[in-house]
């Protein structure tokens, strides 16, 4: 058994909602997980486990039926390790790093995954990661802090010492702006986000009083290519994220209560790009939900879905009232997709 291994529990229900439990596991390797607290997060759970050491592991339970035991059994990892610097050679402190998964097998219920497991540089720009699987042929690092952009990293393994890597952090673009109603007034409060279907990190903040923003640390590009590594005198590995190819830009979505939410386009022409986002007056999407003989469904979840792209520009989720009513009052101009 391995003790104080972390065990997140992850249980689901209609309309994607979820319910998850942090247990740690005891002397012998068990962990007892509770049933969950609302008895409709009935769909299936997933379980992910992380120990120092080991390769962290997921396993899915769903459409299993009522799993009363099961036993994960988890492989020796390697470790990866060194500094992160940004482009003028000194320590970046609090950047997040991760690695990406190979993904999952098909037809397994069981697969490697780093979806709970990640560390975070000190002061002085140090970190180890202890869950690198022995069989990976490389490594791909992903790198975040909210003033810096994504950077992601590649390190061929068995080339160079894993515990001595200098991982490069990039600063990226900023946007600054200001949202304003079709009157030229502010609107503060209004959510403005970068908009990607990369689950790396999307930057988000909201607009100051004067309805003005600023965003840090973007980064998009039409495509991506790999760098090589540096091998220096000392015996460190110097590793930089992948060039981007192309014109940079960035997807911002402005949502607000009381207008109809924007999706705005923003090339990014120098290191700071300005924009003044105008907001239209609101529209309104009502509607009922009612079963095949036309009788209403109360409590059903309706909310915004992800396109073809796995984008999701609008976020909005409500339940029917008793009469299977639901109303958006900031709904946007643009086509959207629904999930009922």
């Amino acid at each position: 058994g391995v003790a104080n291994a972390k065990i997140r529990a992850a249980y689901f229900g209609a309309g994607g909602a979820g319910e998850g439990r942090d247990l740690l596991t005891d002397d012998t390797g068990t962990a007892a997980i509770p049933e969950p607290a609302d008895p409709s997060k009935n769909q299936g759970m997933n379980v992910f486990a992380t120990a120092a050491g080991y390769v962290p592991k997921a396993v899915s339970l769903r459409g299993q039926g009522a799993v009363k035991e099961y036993t994960i059994a988890l492989d020796r990892a390697q470790t990866a390790g060194g500094t992160v610097i940004d482009e003028q050679g000194q320590p970046v402190a609090g950047v997040t790093i991760r690695v990406q998964g190979p993904g999952n097998r098909s037809g397994a219920n069981e697969n490697v995954s780093f979806q709970t497991t990640s560390t975070t540089s000190d002061a002085e720009g140090r970190w180890q990661f202890p869950h690198i699987p022995k069989n990976f042929q490389e490594i791909r690092f992903i790198l975040t802090r909210d003033d810096y952009a994504v950077t992601l990293p590649v390190v061929p393994v068995g080339q160079f010492n894993l515990t001595n890597l200098a991982l490069v952090m990039e600063r990226g673009f900023i946007v600054t702006g200001r949202i304003t109603d079709s009157a030229g007034h502010p609107i503060p409060g209004a959510e403005v986000k970068e908009l990607n279907n990369s689950w790396y990190r999307r930057q988000v903040t909201k607009t100051a009083d004067d309805g003005t923003f600023t965003l840090q640390g973007l980064s998009q590009y039409e495509s991506y290519q790999g760098r090589k590594p540096e091998l220096n005198a000392d015996g460190s590995t110097t590793i930089r994220g992948l060039i981007g190819l192309g014109k940079p830009g960035v997807d911002l979505v402005v949502q607000a209560d009381g207008f109809a939410p924007q999706k705005q386009s923003v090339r990014l022409l120098g290191p700071t790009n300005i924009v003044h986002l105008v907001l239209a007056p609101v529209k309104i999407f009502r509607g009922r939900v009612l079963d095949e003989v036309g009788e209403p469904i109360a409590n059903a979840v309706v909310r915004t879905d992800s396109d073809n792209n796995g984008l999701r520009p609008f976020e909005w989720m409500a339940h029917t009232d008793a009469a299977g009513r639901f109303v958006w009052d900031s709904a946007p101009a643009a086509p959207v997709l629904f999930w009922f």
